[in-house]
């Protein structure tokens, strides 16, 4: 997850550091992630960003569910001190791959010459976003998976 800002005005004096910090799960409490959004670091200064793996925005303390949003807000730093923090926003949300479908069954009462009847259930996480579409594959027992 990309998080990104504007520069603010600065003062007079240049900004020397940024403090980002993630809203967590409960909605109230925001928490900085220093592994990957360091503020502090020339890169984040100069690019007004950072990048947080999804892997670490859904463990504590931000135990982010897929689908969630994404909120931040960012402080300036300068050598007379913090600003306040910006107005916390965000249009970022967790979202992956779906878990594959479960419980793959044969409907022998659908079978004819011609016709296979099969149903599933779907995964425990469709990652944070609706499945819209299935992919049926088929395979004649050689390994040569063919898309129906």
């Amino acid at each position: 997850m990309r998080i990104s800002w504007s520069q603010p005005y600065n003062g007079g004096s240049n900004i020397t550091a940024y403090q980002i910090e993630i809203l967590q799960s409960d909605g109230v409490t925001f928490s900085p992630e220093l592994s990957f959004c360091d503020g502090s670091t020339t890169t984040a200064v100069t690019t007004l960003s950072c990048s947080i793996p999804v892997s670490t925005l859904r463990t504590t303390p931000f135990s982010l569910t897929f689908g969630a949003t994404v909120v931040a807000r960012v402080q300036a730093i300068n050598v007379y001190g913090p600003s306040a923090f910006s107005i916390s926003g965000g249009s970022g949300v967790l979202i992956t791959n779906p878990d594959p479908p479960t419980s793959l069954a044969e409907i022998f009462s659908g079978r004819t010459a011609t016709t296979l009847r099969i149903s599933w259930s779907d995964g425990p996480s469709n990652g944070g976003s609706p499945i819209i579409d299935y992919a049926v594959y088929s395979d004649q027992g050689l390994l040569t998976w063919t898309l129906l």
